[in-house]
């Protein structure tokens, strides 16, 4: 019996000097030990209102790309297994259809890592708001990107995170995008080349400039997209204003 009552006392000492929330008091006779002790108010937790619910900030896109900032843009199985074992936070799907989608996403979120799905790159969607509503129903996807300004703003109201993807090919191209951009108000907007097989040579050396005159002109955060093939890639982009660059080269995700 005696043992039983200091094990008790031990484990009621424990909890005290754990917790620092009980003040304990120990006495006795020799065959018996009594603990006193009492809760402070103020180290309690506190309880929550009635009538008022807990709120859970959301971190904003940019956040989360600054932080990390290489992004897998992933085209298939293969490459979703593989930038799953990376230490980058956001996955773009490039692939997939209407009837796989809400797994790819699942083995992203399982993860631990943001899923964003390309509207256009998904077979069997169409570029109306009820295909927004089927990737919100139907799937756990953080977000969405598209080359669709009616998209983007239905997505925002659904709470999701918005990347409005841009290919730049001329001066019209930049203006667009001054001009949207300031509309729609995407979390970020992408920033891609628009390659030919005679252009695609020429055009790694034009992004950086362009992407100074967009950061130039925009307030929405920029991401260097196609083409990144490098870690010199990589820090031409960020030092040109990108705050982040997407990438499908599987040794980019690993630098």
């Amino acid at each position: 019996m005696r043992a039983w009552l200091n094990q008790q006392k031990m484990l009621c000492i424990s909890y005290a000097l754990f917790h620092s929330l009980i003040q304990y008091r120990a006495y006795g006779n020799g065959d018996f030990t009594v603990i006193e002790y009492e809760a402070h108010e103020t180290d309690m937790p506190k309880r929550q209102p009635e009538g008022q619910e807990r709120r859970t900030v959301k971190i904003s896109f940019q956040e989360i790309i600054e932080d990390t900032p290489i992004i897998a843009a992933v085209k298939d199985m293969e490459g979703l297994e593989k930038c799953l074992s990376s230490d980058l936070r956001v996955i773009f799907i490039l692939f997939g259809d209407i009837c796989n989608i809400g797994s790819i996403v699942n083995r992203i979120k399982e993860a631990g890592k943001i899923a964003m799905v390309h509207m256009e790159l998904v077979s069997g969607m169409s570029g109306r708001e009820i295909a927004v509503d089927f990737i919100k129903q139907n799937t756990k996807a953080d977000g969405i990107i598209t080359t669709k300004s009616g998209l983007i703003k239905y997505a925002k109201q659904l709470g999701f995170y918005t990347v409005h993807r841009y290919f730049v090919m001329d001066s019209m191209a930049l203006s667009n995008i001054e001009k949207q951009a300031g509309v729609c108000q995407p979390d970020v907007i992408e920033i891609l080349p628009y390659t030919t097989l005679f252009r695609s040579e020429i055009l790694p050396g034009i992004m950086p400039g362009i992407i100074k005159k967009v950061s130039s002109f925009s307030r929405v955060p920029i991401i260097a997209g196609g083409l990144i093939q490098s870690r010199q890639d990589v820090m031409t982009a960020l030092g040109s204003g990108a705050v982040a660059v997407s990438a499908t080269s599987h040794e980019v995700w690993f630098l």
